[in-house]
């Protein structure tokens, strides 16, 4: 079976999770595989991504702190000047 289809000079993928034929160009994330696109559609990329994070709640979280930080570092002048802005509100006021 072909992983790519062209029907009226449209492009369409296989998805190896849900095992239907996908719009190349709407329906898949692109990547730095061999064909350019990942393996599976958006909607199943998704549900792996929310079920690996709900299984790894702890280390979502940790990602998310170092994450966070590693921004704060690197954009130290661009979020002091958003909180001198967010100080100025209501509500930072409240």
């Amino acid at each position: 079976m072909s992983k790519i289809k062209i029907i009226d000079g449209i492009e369409y993928r296989f998805c190896k999770k849900c095992n239907e034929y996908k719009l190349l160009e709407t329906e898949f994330y692109k990547s730095n595989k061999k064909t350019g696109v990942s393996y599976s559609c958006k909607k199943c990329t998704k549900e792996k991504i929310y079920a690996w994070r709900k299984e790894n709640i702890e280390r979502q979280r940790a990602n998310q702190r170092r994450s966070a930080a590693k921004y704060r570092e690197n954009n130290r002048e661009k979020v002091n000047e958003w909180l001198k802005e967010y100080r100025k509100t209501e509500k930072y006021k409240e």
